[in-house]
């Protein structure tokens, strides 16, 4: 089981990898598809914490997070620029909306809120310089 797990991980993470010539891209491409991939495992037991609680706004934004994140990592399959491009900007965004919404929900003492120094790297790790010209 946890084999089947680490081989759909493998495949949907080096979706459109291999579609781009430049190794730095290409390095950005894997990176954003392992974070959107991830946040969808990560996010997995809160679906069911969320609706145990019957906490069904927190249930559906959290589904909505996990559909988000996944479709980021489809985009990336298509291995065009424009896809990359699409999927980045996606998955930027899927991240600030999730922690402000949370934050909204859970309150400042949950510190939710706190997840926005880690949001704060992410354009960091998935931008280049080269891209804004």
């Amino acid at each position: 089981m946890v084999r089947l797990a680490l081989d759909w991980f493998d495949r949907v993470t080096h979706q459109g990898v291999d579609a781009h010539p430049d190794p730095q891209v290409r390095k950005r491409v894997l990176l954003t598809n392992r974070i959107a991939i991830t946040m969808l495992v990560i996010c997995t037991p809160y679906v069911f914490l969320y609706a145990y609680l019957q906490l069904w706004s927190l249930t559906a934004a959290m589904v909505l997070v996990m559909g988000t994140g996944y479709v980021a990592a489809r985009i990336n399959g298509y291995g065009t620029p424009r896809a990359f491009d699409v999927a980045r900007a996606l998955e930027l965004t899927n991240f600030a909306v999730s922690i402000g919404v949370y934050s909204a929900f859970l309150g400042h003492g949950s510190g939710t809120h706190l997840g926005w120094f880690a949001g704060a790297c992410l354009p960091f790790l998935l931008c280049d310089i080269r891209d804004a010209g």
